[in-house]
């Protein structure tokens, strides 16, 4: 079946990526959409560059770039308002991510909510959000080590290993679609190739058409 996982918490956690809000997608015990994870360790990660590698930057999670401000390393940049709930079809997680950005992003509120519901199983990533001036642009990212197919409107396709599917549905008049290989070439990157068993690591990016003030989104992940 479909497994998601998603968490809160603030960007001054020990061994921190900048990745509150983050979320993962496995499919029968298969990646689907990723958290890159930390390659190889070396004195650059430990050091005040440590978050000009690639992979330790909210960019590269499964997380937006809005107004082209990306979240922030320290503790005061953390999630608000977060909750736990279930009921007897849906658990899901919701959180305020507004603050883990900095202040020139100029969000209001940025609430992230993140169910599944096993009836059917499906996968929902919930955006709801507000800006205090403007909105220039808007980013979302989607990690992957699958092979995918984003040639048509409003579907992003997943290949598993076994043949079968997965898919992502977007708001096709929201968002434009394209697809980057990442080149996995600095000392830093070599232990990706080892935790990914060799696999091509890919970003998925979706950029607004949309420069609205307040909207809500929505991606649906199933099979």
């Amino acid at each position: 079946g479909l497994f998601v996982a998603t968490h809160a918490g603030n960007n001054g956690e020990s061994h921190n990526h900048n990745d509150v809000g983050d979320f993962v997608v496995y499919a029968d015990g298969y990646p689907v959409i990723i958290d890159v994870g930390s390659g190889t360790y070396t004195a650059r990660t430990f050091s005040k560059d440590r978050y000009k590698l690639w992979f330790n930057t909210s960019a590269y999670h499964n997380l937006p770039v809005i107004n082209g401000i990306e979240q922030k390393e320290g503790i005061q940049f953390s999630a608000t308002n977060v909750a736990y709930d279930k009921n007897k079809n849906v658990s899901q997680l919701s959180m305020n991510i507004k603050n883990a950005y900095p202040a020139e992003a100029v969000i209001k509120s940025w609430l992230r909510v993140v169910p599944i519901d096993t009836t059917p199983r499906v996968i929902k990533v919930e955006d709801k959000y507000a800006m205090d001036t403007k909105l220039t642009s808007l980013a979302q990212s989607l990690m992957t080590v699958c092979a995918t197919d984003i040639t048509s409107p409003g579907k992003i396709i997943f290949s598993l290993p076994d043949n079968s599917k997965v898919y992502l549905d977007y708001d096709n008049k929201l968002w434009d679609v394209h697809k980057e290989k990442i080149d996995l070439v600095t000392p830093e990157d070599q232990g990706l190739k080892h935790s990914w068993n060799g696999r091509d690591i890919w970003r998925i990016l979706l950029t607004s058409k949309s420069g609205k003030l307040k909207n809500s989104i929505r991606y649906d992940i199933h099979k």
